[in-house]
């Protein structure tokens, strides 16, 4: 039963941390069109303003697009990788390969490590989802986080701790 309950947890916590992703992502595609329309303004390429690009018919259809990916975003950018070797008995290792990608220790209860980006420009590049952690169960170690940094990091594993 204590199983089931904190599977029921594990997934709620998803559940929260999916619509906060999709959030995040429709804050960023629409700085990213701000910034990409006002530069067209700016060099003459476009004359509408962005009032009139978004009340259109092909602004409802780019607001759709855009809500699409969004709700598409977490699935594509987050990921899990099953590491090689056991995590905790290679914790010196482990936090030597992290720091050399940028991350620092932030804690370490039971079979769970958990790692965030030392820098500033870091955790606002991945949008402050910058958390990596590093699960033992039975020997077997499971890293999650941000997709391109598990790739990154997954591949200095196998170089670095073999």
């Amino acid at each position: 039963m204590v199983v089931l309950e904190n599977f029921d947890k594990y997934k709620k916590e998803n559940m929260n941390r999916y619509f906060i992703r999709v959030a995040k992502a429709i804050v960023q595609y629409a700085v990213l069109f701000t910034v990409f329309f006002s530069f067209m303004n700016v060099i003459g390429y476009s004359k509408s303003s962005i009032a009139d690009v978004v009340t259109s018919e092909r602004g409802y259809l780019m607001l759709i697009v855009v809500g699409i990916f969004s709700f598409i975003y977490p699935f594509m950018s987050f990921a899990k990788k099953t590491l090689l070797f056991d995590a905790q008995k290679r914790v010196e290792d482990v936090e030597r390969v992290m720091g050399m990608c940028g991350y620092k220790a932030e804690s370490r209860e039971g079979g769970v490590m958990k790692f965030r980006a030392s820098t500033t420009s870091k955790k606002v590049l991945l949008m402050w989802e910058d958390e990596i952690t590093i699960t033992t169960v039975d020997g077997i170690s499971v890293m999650q986080g941000p997709r391109k940094e598990i790739v990154k990091i997954y591949f200095r594993f196998g170089t670095f701790v073999g």
